[in-house]
Order: structure tokens, then sequence, then C-alpha cells
């Protein structure tokens, strides 16, 4: 709830454009669709609008399809919100700005975050790592890799072990892990700096 309420203010604050809003756990739901925000004021009536808007939010709908289901599908959403506000894809540039506070399936969000970057959008994930007893960055992904032996020929599989979000791995060009809320604001005009340089 910090982090949705620093998010909106820092919004304001740095003057976007129009803003659509998503939540997701269990399933996801369009709090504020792209065609509802008016352009050069969303930020503004955003932040005015607050109050309603976290009442919308519920921060209990963890299950296991969130992991496999859920995220992979706000992802989805927002290549369809930004087809739908842009039938012809003439204006690209727009931030998917996507924040979550866990593991997400990877291979599941691929297509779709390859799909923002085609349309010339910039898809970033901020992870919100507030349990540094499990932070994220001590996850590591496991996957299997063939090799062929240089000397016999033969092929092998080997186990691979990686950080959830190395480099090679996550399927976001752009991310950040931010332990605290009040590093939000900062993260968020860093991230808009670099959307600006490309």
């Amino acid at each position: 709830l910090i982090c949705v309420s620093a998010l909106a203010r820092s919004l304001a604050t740095l003057e976007v454009g129009k803003i659509g809003l998503m939540s997701f756990g269990t399933r996801v739901r369009e709090i504020q669709s792209l065609d509802d925000a008016v352009a050069g004021s969303s930020s503004t009536a955003l932040s005015a609008s607050l109050p309603s808007l976290m009442d919308q939010f519920r921060f209990n709908e963890e299950s296991s399809s969130s992991f496999s289901d859920a995220f992979p599908s706000v992802v989805e959403k927002c290549v369809a919100a930004f087809e739908s506000d842009d039938p012809g894809n003439t204006n690209g540039g727009s931030l998917a700005l996507i924040i979550t506070d866990g593991r997400f399936d990877k291979d599941k969000c691929r297509p779709y975050v390859q799909k923002l970057i085609s349309m010339g959008h910039y898809p970033v994930l901020i992870v919100m790592d507030a349990n540094k007893d499990e932070s994220i960055l001590s996850v590591t992904s496991v996957s299997f890799e063939e090799e062929v032996d240089g000397a016999s020929g033969a092929k092998r599989r080997k186990i691979v072990r990686r950080p959830f979000l190395s480099q090679q791995d996550c399927p976001f060009p752009f991310y950040a892990v931010i332990q605290e809320p009040t590093q939000l604001p900062s993260t968020l005009s860093d991230i808009l700096q670099i959307g600006r340089a490309h």
C-alpha cells in the first residue's frame, strides 16, 4: 500500500501522461484503463483519487496461480491495453511498470515482454523485496543444459543454477529490486531517465 501511494505521488510529481492501473493476485483486475485516463492530467488525477483507488487493492490474494498465471496475465493485459489505446501502434515509447513482491514464471512472461518491446514500449519490473530473510536476490533458478564431452562427443545434461533475476535469463530488460518503499521515487525517476534516453 505504501508502495502504491509513493508511486502515485511520484508519477504526479514527474507529470507523466496517461496512466492505466491494474492489480493482480489470484486474477488480474483493471482499476483504471488507459481509455479512462485523460492525457496530461491523469497522474495528478491519480494522486487526487488515491484513497478510492487504494480501496480496490487487495493484498491477500497470494495463491499458487500467482506465480504461473496471474503475473504473466498482467503482462499480457499490458500488451492488450497498449494495443487498444493505440491501435496503429504509432506512439510507442510508453512505460509498462510492473511492481511485484515475489517470483514469477519467466518463460510465460517472455513472449509478452518481447511483444511490448517490439511495439516500442519499455517494460520495467520493480520487485519490492521487503523480506530480507527471504530476499529474491538470494533465490536461484535451476535449469538443465546439454553439454557435449569434448573427447567422446557424448551429450549429457548438467544442472545449472543462476540467480533468479540474472541478466542472462530475466525477460525484462530493465528491472530494479527495492527493499524500502522510500526508494521508489528515485528509482522511478532513474527509470524514466533511461526511457527518455532510448
